[in-house]
């Protein structure tokens, strides 16, 4: 009954973040929630694409196009009161026509922001290598924006070095080898690593305090 009541908050939370302008076409369509066989069945509809965790940028250019794609529909997450909590290179639809859209998918982890503060539904999974550390250590009171940028950060560290981020990539001291980076080139300049140094240990921290909490401060260094 409980995972039940979990499942109908998370379909009605998908539901209204659909409804918002800017997220109709970059997030799963649900048409409808079906009581059968003693559970629930979400309707969705069929997109063609594949999921970001089978496709291959064509160039960093395009890499971070895709991460400011993804940064652009959290901002409107966020700036509604919600937070997706399961960002992770398969809940990434590359849609076919552009790498400036992609769809956003899985609503089952998809958290009101006032409702966590408040206790509710406090049934949260993580994504290892994806989810921040608050949120894979169960710490349900340090979740906020904060956690949803630090899955950015992972996703782009995990296609530039074809791993997942661990505890020392997190660290405000870390040390990127961009010798041994997807899309590395002679012709970057030194003040390029130094900025994607920054990003990346300022979306990779441990730490809240040290994290960016601003999506929109994202997108500013993405540009």
């Amino acid at each position: 009954v409980r995972e039940k009541e979990r499942f109908s908050s998370a379909y009605k939370n998908a539901s209204n973040i659909r409804q918002i302008i800017g997220l109709t076409n970059s997030t799963v369509d649900l048409s409808d929630m079906l009581p059968k066989n003693n559970t629930l069945y979400a309707l969705m509809s069929f997109d063609e694409g594949i999921d970001y965790g089978k496709y291959a940028d064509k160039s960093l250019k395009e890499l971070f196009e895709h991460i400011k794609s993804l940064a652009l529909i959290l901002n409107k997450y966020h700036q509604n009161g919600y937070l997706h909590l399961d960002i992770k290179p398969e809940n990434v639809l590359i849609l076919p026509e552009t790498a400036e859209h992609v769809k956003l998918f899985d609503f089952d982890s998809l958290q009101s922001l006032k409702e966590l503060q408040e206790g509710k539904n406090l049934l949260l999974s993580f994504s290892d290598g994806f989810s921040a550390p608050e949120q894979a250590h169960g710490k349900f009171a340090k979740i906020g924006f904060h956690t949803d940028i630090y899955s950015l950060g992972a996703i782009l560290f995990y296609k530039l070095f074809n791993k997942k981020a661990d505890f020392l990539d997190g660290s405000r001291t870390a040390i990127y080898n961009f010798a041994s980076m997807n899309y590395k080139d002679i012709r970057y300049q030194p003040l390029f690593y130094r900025k994607l140094t920054e990003f990346l240990r300022k979306t990779l921290a441990l730490s809240i305090s040290s994290r960016w909490n601003n999506i929109a401060v994202v997108i500013e260094k993405l540009d």
